[in-house]
């Protein structure tokens, strides 16, 4: 018969549970098209035996406690991953001291400095896009450098 066609190479469902969860995917998996094509009575018969056959393997549905440790297994790796990685980079989490009457709204631009060239603005932090202007590290320190691509 057509079944009996399809199915001669595959693993038989009982077998392959008693060979392991794994053998037992692996047989389901290859199994389901020709158990399908031998029409849904015997494709119902199977998927009973099979059920069946995964059940005395130990294999089913995860329990709420096995979904749980799952859970808290993978939160606890986010979290060693998370640790881990702030360990070997060490980021400064300081919050920086403000001058005195300095708002932390303050965009005030400080006056530009003829140390790095004309057009130098050295600046700590960023402040903003500004025309004409690019923020990096030079030969003057960080700050604002006039952009001389731009300005060619």
């Amino acid at each position: 018969s057509m079944s009996r066609v399809v199915r001669r190479g595959a693993l038989h469902p009982r077998r392959a549970a008693a060979s392991g969860p794994k053998a037992f995917a692996a047989a389901a998996s290859r199994t389901l098209v020709s158990r399908a094509a031998a029409g849904p009575k015997a494709f119902a018969a199977e998927e009973r035996a099979a059920a069946k056959a995964a059940a005395s393997a130990g294999i089913g549905a995860p329990t709420y406690t096995q979904l749980a440790n799952r859970y808290l297994l993978s939160f606890g790796s986010l979290l060693a991953g998370a640790s881990v990685v702030h360990l070997t980079f060490m980021p400064d989490l300081t919050i920086p001291q403000l001058q005195d009457g300095a708002s932390p709204h303050d965009c005030s631009e400080p006056e530009p400095s003829t140390d790095g060239g004309e057009g130098f603005i050295p600046t700590p932090t960023f402040r903003g896009a500004r025309p004409g202007m690019v923020y990096k590290l030079g030969r003057a320190g960080l700050g604002y450098y006039p952009d001389r691509a731009r300005n060619r």
